[in-house]
């Protein structure tokens, strides 16, 4: 395909064309998709972007900015709450006796 390209080493096999005709069409797929992306970016940028000082948008009163950034720690928190310094596995399995649940019985 491309013999004359030094980058690439000689085709060693029937269907390293094939290949290589893949990689290209992937490669030319991420190029055009990171381009598009690029560009949307700077044209909506650019069309939304604050003109003058006086554009500010309204505060908004009651966020819940504080419950929302707290909540992924709330698994941890509760789940430190119920084990009480002791590791999970010290934890008899529910319904089972402490012998059949830590293996031994």
């Amino acid at each position: 395909m491309f013999s004359g390209f030094p980058l690439f080493p000689p085709q060693a096999s029937t269907f390293a064309a094939r290949v290589d005709a893949l990689y290209f069409f992937l490669i030319a797929i991420s190029a055009f998709f990171s381009t598009l992306i690029a560009t949307l970016l700077v044209v909506f940028a650019v069309r939304y972007r604050r003109r003058r000082a006086g554009e500010l948008p309204r505060p908004i009163h009651g966020s819940s900015l504080r419950r929302r950034s707290s909540s992924p720690a709330m698994p941890t928190r509760s789940t430190r709450r119920a084990s009480r310094g002791r590791s999970p596995t010290a934890l008899p399995a529910r319904g089972l006796r402490a012998s059949t649940a830590a293996g031994t019985g």
